[in-house]
């Protein structure tokens, strides 16, 4: 092993190895702050021994590989943010450079290294002060035209702290959007919100709390992505990719509000039966006139399950 390894760092990333031996989720919250002292525990004077660290230099060569792949990510991310906190004037273009990195630039034996470091540099930019910086949020954006949409994050003990999830709930564009609208740029909100929905499984809750906490940011743009994205034909061969219309119809019943009523009248119009049951439940249980309209116009659809599903939800809500 090498010489000498600050042990600031040394205890950092044995704080981050501890995380594949825990369980229980309490105990990984537990961690995680205690990696958070540690991370603000760091001085100026740590910051060559940090950078040298976190750009994968000889004096922690030994202790990287000691640590299981997959906790590579949130060691690197808890370097990057402490470089951060003491205002490394490099850290943020050695982020940057690992975003805008062409692949044809990229080496072939390393992709599982150049992947996280990928990972790492969206995560720490997206928290990052870097809220009007067009260099980052352009490095940002330019993700959603790298790899594609079936690359998941799997690293363990990282979390999106807004909304409290995992990030092995998320896929690669996933990540690079929550970072991107966390740093308020909502310029390609339709994209970020089709990316939520691409690979959905209905029973995860974390797809609904994005969009839900998207919506709660700007109610108006993210209606209207929805509404563009219920909108899209489905039955076009060219499509590689369709949104999980069920999990649509999940987010917009989580956020409840009256003006989910415009994406979901548009889901009701859709051919698949299954989805404009769904829409005409969700619907009723948002209510309202507008809602109602489109239900009792239901009952008199041309097809008997839709109509008796309407009618159902009509008649419950007559009850109340």
């Amino acid at each position: 092993m090498a010489e000498h390894v600050n042990p600031r760092i040394q205890s950092l990333l044995n704080a981050v190895d501890t995380l594949h031996t825990l369980r229980h989720p309490q105990s990984h919250l537990r961690q995680q702050e205690k990696i958070q002292n540690l991370i603000d525990s760091f001085l100026p004077e740590d910051h060559d021994d940090l950078l040298n660290a976190f750009d994968g230099g000889e004096v922690i060569k030994d202790l990287w590989e000691e640590i299981i792949r997959p906790y590579i990510i949130p060691a690197r991310i808890a370097m990057g943010q402490a470089l951060i906190r003491i205002g490394s004037p490099k850290i943020r273009s050695l982020l940057v450079g690992d975003l805008l990195r062409k692949d044809e630039e990229r080496d072939p034996k390393n992709l599982d290294k150049q992947f996280n470091r990928m990972i790492a540099a969206i995560y720490i930019l997206g928290q990052g002060p870097y809220e009007n910086d067009q260099e980052v949020l352009e490095s940002l954006r330019g993700v959603f035209g790298k790899g594609n949409y079936s690359v998941l994050v799997e690293t363990i003990g990282v979390f999106i702290p807004v909304l409290g999830t995992p990030v092995t709930s998320y896929y690669t564009y996933e990540l690079a959007g929550f970072s991107l609208v966390n740093l308020g740029d909502l310029s390609m909100l339709e994209e970020i919100l089709f990316a939520q929905l691409v690979f959905s499984n209905i029973k995860d809750q974390s797809k609904d709390g994005f969009i839900k906490w998207v919506y709660s940011l700007d109610r108006s743009a993210t209606i209207q992505a929805l509404n563009n994205i219920a909108s899209y034909d489905t039955k076009k061969k060219k499509n590689r990719w369709f949104p999980n219309y069920t999990k649509m119809i999940s987010a917009l019943t989580a956020i409840g509000e009256e003006d989910c009523i415009g994406p979901l009248s548009i889901l009701y119009e859709q051919k698949d039966a299954s989805i404009r049951i769904l829409a005409l439940k969700a619907l009723g249980k948002i209510g309202g006139e507008s809602a109602l309209m489109i239900i009792r116009k239901a009952t008199e659809d041309r097809k008997f399950n839709i109509r008796q599903n309407a009618k159902k939800i009509l008649k419950q809500l007559t009850k109340e």
